[in-house]
């Protein structure tokens, strides 16, 4: 499932898995020695414990205090983070750019909360660190690695954002589509409407060529970049994907604070 549905893989969780399945196999061997079956074993096994309530009492508080520390130090660790990487990369170079570039897909719930721990982080009236939307919709309306439209219509929302972003109201749009609306027919022109674009202009461009090649020049990077996930944002060419830990985000944080380029979509590159 890592693989296939995330594109990566834990090293941490895999090695869990080899101990974990390494314990079922030692333990079935054991229980095959006794001449016990397992509800026999389990009974014993309780029965055990029970005698020794002090020493299950030490063992449980030695490993919730092993979790909890574990957990406390994967949060504030920056060391192993290639995002804080790419960050001290930057803070060494001369200009200090950084631009991430995320792809998202408006209908699915990671992208949501990954949308909403960036907002936490980045600044949309400066900062070296310059936000880049990236269209991944896994509708196979329009997105051609997709074989089955997962989430129906989100191909229309990512060109009604990408419209907003003409206007410059992409922000304020996107965050609209991510907490669920504009799912029903006609909520798109709606949305516009609400945040006073030009509702003439907006829907124009909904149904513009040009719109239409914008999204599939996007969906057409993200999968020379082999993205197969949303969602999946690249930092500095640096990739990334799924959700963000407490140091990642304290370090985009950081360099929001730098002076630069502002929170906004990048201008439309046009093809040969």
């Amino acid at each position: 499932m890592s693989i296939v549905s995330i594109g990566s893989l834990c090293p941490l969780c895999a090695a869990l898995y080899v101990v974990n399945i390494g314990l079922l196999l030692t333990g079935s061997h054991a229980v095959r020695r006794t001449g016990e079956g397992v509800v026999r074993a389990l009974l014993l096994e309780r029965a055990y414990w029970a005698r020794n309530r002090g020493t299950a009492l030490r063992l449980l508080v030695v490993f919730l205090g092993t979790l909890a520390a574990s957990m406390v130090a994967y949060s504030g660790s920056t060391a192993a983070s290639p995002i804080c990487d790419a960050v001290a990369k930057a803070a060494g170079s001369s200009d200090r750019h950084l631009e991430l570039v995320v792809y998202s897909d408006f209908q699915c719930p990671h992208c949501r909360v990954l949308d909403r721990s960036l907002r936490s982080v980045v600044r949309e009236d400066g900062g070296a660190l310059r936000f880049v939307p990236g269209y991944y919709p896994l509708d196979s309306e329009c997105n051609p690695h997709v074989k089955r439209s997962r989430h129906a219509g989100a191909c229309r929302q990512a060109m009604a954002a990408i419209c907003a972003g003409a206007q410059g109201r992409y922000a304020e749009y996107s965050e609209l589509l991510f907490e669920g609306a504009g799912s029903g027919p006609g909520e798109l022109g709606a949305l516009a409407t609400s945040l006073r674009l030009d509702r003439a202009r907006f829907d124009a461009c909904l149904v513009s060529e040009d719109t239409a090649r914008t999204l599939r020049k996007s969906i057409a990077e993200a999968g020379a970049r082999a993205v197969r996930a949303t969602a999946t944002m690249f930092l500095n060419g640096t990739r990334h994907v799924g959700r963000l830990g407490d140091g990642d985000l304290r370090c985009l944080a950081r360099a929001s604070s730098w002076p630069s380029k502002p929170f906004a979509e990048r201008p439309a590159r046009k093809e040969p």
